[in-house]
């Protein structure tokens, strides 16, 4: 619409239209402002034929295109990623149009994220909401015994002016190598276990000899294209489900102290050096590309399951172990995630005899029996907790008693 002497209605009056002024009609006021052609949109609805035109763009979080990220491998044409690391991706039409009902599908085993504290640890797998947005974070957590745990794909389908799209990203998830083993020893009762003339203890192992020596061997790859991938930390994690209960010198009541009454009866297990948990610690072993990594038989890798007997004439426990190997990735953002895991146990009783001296343990189930190695598999479950390994202590007569200890799974030896 022009009026007389070039005059034109303000563009609010018309949102939406742009007005140019005319040529070689009337004049131009040079005292109001000049409208130009407005810029253009960055999206805008796709016609029919644009819409069948468009592909589907994988990025990374920035907006750089997946080929252009340097572990990008041209010609196997695949993103290389290392266990454990966060994945950040987004979908973009191009060209750029509105990009609707998008659905991201994930092979292999991956989570959303894993919040592992020492007081706490919790995975929160991958929901429809992460599925359906835009944008995805996740980490892949499977995890083989050689260096490439396959080759899992992200598609990712969505709709664009109304017609369906799809794109597909293949990756290499790279995981270090990785060996655990144990070996058990018999059980005795030592006077004096923990300092010279102190208390009886029901243990697993002598006074100078650990009742479960763990080990470990990791070999971190040099992995082509890119120098610094698989350098980051591994170490030890476990896990205990236990009981473990004292009759006193009177006779017919017991001090229980057992992991049993929580929701998860898994705690974390800190023994009497809370020090050698291993998340959040910094206590944790650096691993390098190239570099094979033992963990031997240092006090930090061993274990000796203990019940106190003073003032006591029995005793009794009974412990299920999850033994976890763990590595987390140098890069910002990984978590932990598990190598190898390996299960062991032990359970044993004990009583005084008629002239007050302690007897052989016995009721003994030993998972790897003493002296034996017990070898771990690999694994990707991530161990979770709500608790660390003190456990509830109540006070308990014969008949309540009877009734914990007839409880306890004895049937998951060996586990």
């Amino acid at each position: 619409m022009t009026t007389p002497f070039g005059w034109q209605p303000p563009p609010a009056l018309f949102p939406g239209r742009h007005f140019l002024a005319p040529v070689g009609r009337g004049l131009r006021n040079p005292a109001l402002p000049q409208i130009t052609a407005a810029p253009q949109l960055t999206t805008h609805a796709a016609l029919p034929a644009e819409a069948e035109a468009a592909t589907l763009l994988i990025t990374d979080r920035s907006g750089r295109p997946v080929s252009e990220l340097p572990t990008y491998g041209a010609g196997a044409k695949k993103l290389v990623v290392v266990v454990g690391q966060p994945v950040e991706l987004q979908v973009h039409s191009q060209p750029v149009h509105p990009v609707t009902d998008v659905r991201w599908t994930i092979s292999g085993k991956a989570v959303h994220t894993a919040t592992q504290e020492p007081d706490k640890c919790t995975v929160t797998p991958l929901n429809d909401g992460h599925l359906r947005a835009q944008s995805i974070k996740f980490h892949w957590i499977s995890a083989t015994t050689n260096t490439i745990s396959g080759t899992p794909t992200v598609t990712v389908s969505a709709m664009v002016g109304g017609l369906p799209h799809s794109a597909m990203l293949t990756f290499e998830v790279l995981s270090p190598w990785a060996s655990i083993w144990v070996t058990t020893s018999p059980f005795a009762v030592v006077d004096g276990y923990m300092k010279e003339g102190g208390d009886p203890y029901l243990a697993l192992g002598k006074k100078y000899r650990a009742g479960c020596q763990r080990e470990a061997a990791v070999a971190i790859p040099s992995w082509s294209g890119e120098a610094k991938l698989g350098a980051g930390a591994i170490g030890f994690l476990q896990l205990v489900r236990f009981f473990g209960a004292v009759e006193n010198e009177a006779g017919a009541a017991y001090d229980v102290q057992t992991s049993f009454v929580k929701v998860n009866p898994f705690v974390l297990d800190i023994g009497d050096k809370p020090s050698s948990v291993l998340i959040g610690t910094g206590h944790e072993t650096t691993v390098t590309p190239g570099q094979t990594v033992n963990l031997g038989t240092a006090r930090g890798n061993s274990d000796s399951p203990a019940q106190n007997l003073a003032g006591s004439r029995s005793g009794v426990m009974w412990n299920h172990f999850k033994l976890y190997l763990v590595y987390r990735s140098a890069i910002a953002g990984s978590i932990w995630i598990t190598l190898e895991k390996l299960e062991w146990g032990c359970t044993a009783r004990v009583k005084k005899n008629a002239q007050g001296v302690w007897d052989a343990p016995y009721d003994i189930k030993l998972s790897p029996p003493a002296g034996e190695d017990k070898k771990g598999a690999t694994s990707d479950e991530l161990p979770t907790w709500d608790s660390k390994s003190n456990g509830d202590v109540y006070e308990a007569d014969k008949a309540e008693f009877d009734d914990a200890w007839s409880k306890i799974p004895t049937d998951e030896f060996p586990p």
